[in-house]
């Protein structure tokens, strides 16, 4: 493998976690609005196994991949979610 090909693997599998870390804690907040704390880590954790509640079985193993990346986001919306609690 030439170095040039090496550098954009990595910079597309950089780039590919970057767009998908959150997005469970960013699709529950367009779900369910503010006021739902770590909501991203509520919706991934129940899923890391064969469920017949998600929408693509297959990809299942992937929450396992964004648990971490959405207890992060989770972690950083917190003060917003808090204030927006009813």
């Amino acid at each position: 493998m030439t170095r040039i090909n090496q550098i954009a693997r990595t910079g597309i599998c950089c780039l590919l976690l970057i767009i998908a870390s959150g997005c469970a804690a960013i699709g529950a907040r367009t779900n369910y609005g503010p006021g739902r704390p770590y909501a991203g880590v509520r919706d991934d954790a129940p899923l890391p196994g064969p469920s017949s509640e998600a929408d693509i079985p297959g990809l299942q193993p992937l929450n396992l991949i964004d648990l971490p990346l959405s207890f992060v986001v989770d972690t950083l919306l917190l003060p917003f979610d808090l204030t927006g609690a009813k």
